[in-house]
């Protein structure tokens, strides 16, 4: 069974594989959109954050923290 942050992570991912920093960025500043997810997935996250909106919430929480780190890394290099 996945956990809520597993769930979090691929759901960024899959973000970043399909539309790059991009999208990850369009995550971080707008949320997830029209993410969906299984409802096995979306009971993990609820019971984790609450409320589904708490739960997508966390996913642009964790874009925004890959968008400052991805940040981070370019001003340090």
């Amino acid at each position: 069974m996945k956990t809520a942050d597993q769930i979090v992570q691929a759901a960024v991912d899959a973000a970043g594989q399909a539309g790059g920093r991009v999208e990850v960025e369009a995550i971080a500043a707008k949320g997830p959109g029209a993410m969906t997810f299984s409802d096995e997935d979306m009971d993990i996250l609820v019971e984790e954050y609450g409320s589904p909106r708490d739960a997508l919430y966390a996913i642009q929480l964790e874009a925004q923290r890959r968008v400052s780190a991805l940040a981070l890394d370019e001003v340090q290099s």
